[in-house]
């Protein structure tokens, strides 16, 4: 077993992961697409030794729109070992983001999917700002729809991380030709995919997630999506780590690269 010296000189991410607080401190948006699950950061945080992790980027929950407080108070609660995904300013001042930035943000979030989410022109007013800061935006659509996709990377010059293998929420069995224009642009370095809710997809996780590290094993960092909402089943983080390592060590890709040079490109 590692010593505690060692395990924390090291940097091992999960990339996904979604602060939340109690309802009378951080109230929930009336038109939401679930609960507050009641759970607290410092839940996930506890996992994260035991799976071999030790940093955590948390990325803003669509049940809070717009309002950043929980993500705020989690990263000022957990400085040095969070980085946060934030929703986009309500104002259209870029300077608020230089503020963010030195509280642990790195990317602001596009939510195409759930309810509660936003749209690409409340991204796009900072797209300079974000470019200069070294940001991505966080994007969670389903990639394969090739026209949504196509304008995303058309509307702003800087990375796009994709969530959940690119989702496929449209489709309930897509075939992996359904991911064509995701595979082509993560071969081009356009786009980053975190390997993160591998339910999302079903059972094409581990040959999409195999086809993406052959296809640029620079392009893809690990999350776990905790607390894993709408899954009735305990997920364990130390489980999903094992796949992803597995999906890794089948497309002759380090898994250091996942989880630890690629996010600490990202978030470091």
């Amino acid at each position: 077993m590692k010593s505690s010296a060692t395990f924390w000189a090291e940097t091992q991410w999960d990339c996904h992961a979604h602060a939340f607080g109690a309802v009378d401190r951080f109230p929930p948006i009336t038109d939401r697409g679930y609960d507050p699950p009641r759970v607290l950061p410092e839940d996930h945080i506890s996992t994260l030794q035991s799976a071999g992790l030790n940093r955590v980027v948390w990325v803003q929950p669509s049940i809070y729109g717009a309002d950043n407080a929980a993500l705020f108070d989690t990263l000022h609660r957990f400085p040095h070992i969070s980085r946060g995904i934030a929703a986009p300013p309500r104002e259209p001042d870029e300077r608020v983001l230089d503020i963010w930035h030195q509280r642990g943000v790195r990317g602001l979030r596009l939510n195409l999917i759930s309810k509660g989410g936003n749209r690409l022109a409340d991204i796009t007013p900072f797209v300079a700002k974000m470019k200069a800061l070294g940001w991505h935006v966080a994007a969670f659509l389903d990639a394969t729809d090739e026209a949504v996709l196509n304008t995303v990377i058309d509307a702003v010059e800087v990375p796009i991380v994709l969530d959940h293998f690119g989702f496929a929420g449209g489709q309930a069995f897509p075939g992996m030709k359904a991911f064509r224009a995701l595979i082509q642009w993560i071969e081009k370095a356009r786009i980053i995919v975190k390997l993160s809710a591998p339910y999302a997809i079903g059972v094409l996780a581990g040959a999409l997630a195999q086809n993406l590290l052959k296809a640029n094993p620079h392009g893809v960092i690990f999350g776990s999506n905790w607390p894993h909402i709408g899954q009735s089943a305990t997920l364990s983080l130390s489980d999903l780590k094992t796949s992803v390592s597995e999906w890794c060590d089948k497309a002759s890709v380090k898994a250091d690269l996942i989880f630890d040079e690629n996010a600490s490109r990202l978030y470091g």
